[in-house]
């Protein structure tokens, strides 16, 4: 494994084992609040925060991979960024193009 790799495993491992506390807190507090009621999770999801260092999303074709399209990096903007994804991504699947498009493409 890279030393990349690592960093990422325990990167996100650290994002999960913090989720997963955050939920059993949850539960606590509720469970405090409404002691009768049964304050287990049913289901749990945690998802990463996507962002760039110019908080830029990526958004495009993705190099080498024909027909494989791509939106991400929207650091919290994704309202905005999802609409303007939308908007690229019509474009270069009908070719129609977008004039944003080289503002927020992938590169190779």
């Amino acid at each position: 494994m890279s030393a990349i790799g690592l960093i990422m495993d325990v990167l996100l491992g650290g994002l999960l084992v913090a989720a997963l506390v955050f939920g059993w807190r949850l539960e606590r507090k509720l469970k405090a609040l409404f002691p009768r009621l049964d304050t287990r999770a049913e289901f749990a999801w945690c998802g990463s925060f996507g962002f760039s260092t110019t908080g830029m999303p990526a958004i495009g074709a993705i190099p080498g991979l024909p027909n494989c399209y791509a939106a991400m990096g929207y650091g919290g903007n994704g309202i905005t960024f999802a609409m303007i994804a939308a908007q690229i991504l019509r474009g270069l699947i009908t070719g129609t193009g977008d004039a944003d498009t080289d503002l927020v493409s992938l590169r190779s």
